[in-house]
């Protein structure tokens, strides 16, 4: 399973990198191994105009339930994020990144995750 990192990098830019979530296929449906999770909040909203450059307040799993958004980083790199898809917001610092919703209505579930989680492992 592929996921979204929006991380910090050395030149204080915001980027994007695609992490491979290690499954485990030997259940009868394939899962991963847990995140620990320190809070669950929901976003809703109508379609809202472009966030300006901004940081994720807190590291964050962030799932989109309904609607799209398109987020852009350094370099004027953009993703769009459907229902279904997942990404995690770790760029704490810097300028950030720009958000728009691109579809709505919004409905997105933020699960809040302790500084403790590493993702390295999960580099592809």
């Amino acid at each position: 399973m592929k996921i979204t990192h929006i991380y910090v990098g050395d030149d204080g830019e915001s980027h994007f990198e695609d992490l491979d979530v290690p499954e485990d296929t030997t259940q009868r449906r394939a899962t991963t191994n847990s995140i620990d999770a320190e809070r669950v909040a929901f976003g809703l909203s109508a379609a809202l105009p472009m966030q300006d450059w901004h940081h994720a307040p807190r590291r964050q799993l962030v799932a989109v339930l309904s609607g799209a958004l398109e987020i852009e980083v350094a370099g004027g790199k953009k993703r769009r994020f459907n229902p279904g898809d997942c990404f995690i917001a770790d760029d704490l610092a810097g300028r950030g990144h720009q958000t728009e919703d691109v579809e709505g209505p919004i409905r997105l579930l933020y699960v809040h995750i302790p500084d403790s989680a590493d993702f390295a492992a999960w580099r592809a």
